[in-house]
């Protein structure tokens, strides 16, 4: 994912959408619609794409799934290196519905999950927006303890409940 992310190696999104739809237990069906958490503004003239856009629109390619672009991010620091407070409070109100919400069930996709917050509030929106059932999937999770920034036991008592 760091590669992909931070190196501009656009081919790797491929590998990891095989390797994330082996491992989910949950896959989005034939029709169903695909979304991802939206990058800024900032980080797409950065790097020139949203990496988890690449990787769901992968996703829809094999199982079926219609990608569509459904959220905007409004600005804002990154999340990048911030505690769970900080991720919270930094994102109140920085997604926003785009485009008409379809019926049925939504999928949404982020690369990385660390203390769920992101998919969270991109969820929130989805469901302001009128959507009927968001299903959350993250490609990758943020390890918990030595090392990292979350403590043993934060990630499940930031996300509980809110998360599918």
């Amino acid at each position: 994912m760091i590669r992909l992310k931070y190196s501009g190696e656009r081919h790797l999104s491929a590998v990891l959408a095989e390797m994330a739809v082996a491992e989910w237990e949950r896959l989005p069906a034939k029709g169903e619609t695909v979304t991802c958490v939206p990058s800024s503004r900032r980080t797409l003239r950065k790097r020139g794409y949203n990496q988890v856009n690449l990787i769901a629109r992968r996703v829809c390619g094999l199982t079926g799934g219609r990608f569509t672009e459904l959220l905007a991010r409004n600005p804002g620091p990154s999340q990048v290196g911030l505690t769970a407070t900080e991720r919270r409070l930094n994102l109140s109100g920085v997604f926003r519905v785009s485009s008409k919400i379809p019926p049925g069930r939504i999928w949404l996709l982020d690369d990385v999950r660390a203390t769920g917050e992101t998919i969270a509030h991109a969820r929130l929106a989805l469901l302001g927006g009128g959507a009927s059932e968001v299903v959350c999937l993250a490609v990758n999770f943020r390890e918990t303890g030595a090392g990292s920034m979350l403590r043993p036991g934060e990630e499940e008592r930031e996300t509980a409940g809110r998360e599918e």
